[in-house]
């Protein structure tokens, strides 16, 4: 048979044709995309980090309605396998990066995230059952262009020194301050705060060449911005810190030469700052104030006079003199960073 002799096959008539059409299966329905996206970044803290996403299963908000993102910036302590392992009934997300920092992550995390809303959680806190239900109450609450900020409380090992012990005690009076005042971008850390995610990209997210205070560089640029800040009591988180006196003190020396850069690159922040007499620095009671100069006039260690304080008979003294210490450190950073005309 040629093919002149081949069978025609006509086509089915038009009105089969959307029959068929109706009668066929649906394609099945994308993923609704969640209202809100968690975001870890971790480094070699496999456990605590385990305990963080277990704490973010216990959510009284339904799992639909958040994501989880974490970032491994380069773990070397089995961080990949222990999430390769774990379940959960939320979406989780891993994304690995080689060593770039909390910025670098936080910034990688939220670029993957599905949300409308981005709240950034650090992997060393432990989430209280409401604090997703809490971050999306306040964002309906409030509207758009704003940055919510939650509680964080603080754990210590067993057998802490005094010092970090004392800072439990200040994290929960600072919790209470925010209560009662109105909130500035001074008050924003990275560890429990959340906004929308077009807000975030809009600014250009976090500053990965600040290794400290990017939390609050990107909280000033987001105020600049014109941007609200809330406090949501019930968000709220407890975070793990080991760090004891000597990481204290020094930390606060950080936080000095920090400062000078901070007010290289934003000079309106100056207002703002203890650098420029914001936080009150600059009205502090005049005994400290002299105790602060002298120090840093002879140059002394603050970890020497840190030492000093744990000897005080009672944690009252121990807590004034620590606040003399952080002061001399602060200061300390900020002259090595300085000129000389700004040291002045």
């Amino acid at each position: 048979m040629t093919s002149d002799d081949e069978p025609k096959l006509s086509s089915p008539p038009r009105r089969f044709s959307r029959l068929a059409a109706a009668l066929a299966p649906s394609p099945a329905p994308g993923p609704v995309a969640p209202e809100l996206t968690v975001v870890i970044t971790t480094r070699d803290r496999s456990g605590l980090l385990r305990e963080c996403l277990e704490s973010l299963d216990r959510q009284a908000a339904p799992s639909s309605a958040f994501e989880v993102i974490v970032v491994d910036d380069g773990s070397t302590d089995g961080t990949s396998q222990m999430l390769a392992t774990l379940e959960t009934g939320y979406r989780l997300t891993v994304v690995e990066q080689a060593p770039a920092g909390s910025a670098a992550g936080r910034n990688a995390g939220a670029a993957r995230a599905s949300g409308r809303l981005v709240l950034f959680v650090d992997d060393d806190e432990i989430a209280d059952p409401g604090l997703v239900a809490a971050h999306l109450e306040a964002h309906r609450r409030h509207g758009s262009r704003t940055v919510v900020i939650g509680a964080i409380a603080r754990r210590v090992p067993d057998g802490a020194d005094r010092y970090a012990r004392l800072g439990v005690e200040s994290a929960l009076w600072h919790a209470g301050q925010l209560e009662r005042r109105p909130l500035t971008f001074w008050d924003c850390v990275g560890g429990n705060c959340s906004l929308e995610r077009s807000s975030f990209e809009a600014v250009g997210g976090f500053a990965p060449d600040l290794p400290r205070e990017n939390d609050t560089e990107l909280a000033y640029r987001l105020h600049a911005a014109g941007h609200a800040f809330v406090f949501a009591g019930d968000a709220r988180v407890s975070e793990y810190r080991t760090r004891g006196w000597r990481g204290i003190v020094a930390d606060a020396e950080v936080r000095g030469r920090i400062a000078v850069d901070l007010y290289g690159r934003h000079p309106e922040m100056l207002a703002f700052m203890p650098l420029g007499g914001g936080g009150g620095e600059l009205s502090v009671p005049r005994a400290r104030r002299a105790i602060e100069s002298v120090a840093l006039a002879l140059r002394l260690p603050p970890a020497s006079l840190a030492a000093a304080g744990l000897l005080l008979p009672s944690d009252r003294m121990a807590k004034a003199w620590l606040t003399v210490v952080i002061g001399h450190a602060y200061w300390r950073g900020v002259r090595t960073a300085a000129n000389r005309d700004l040291a002045r």
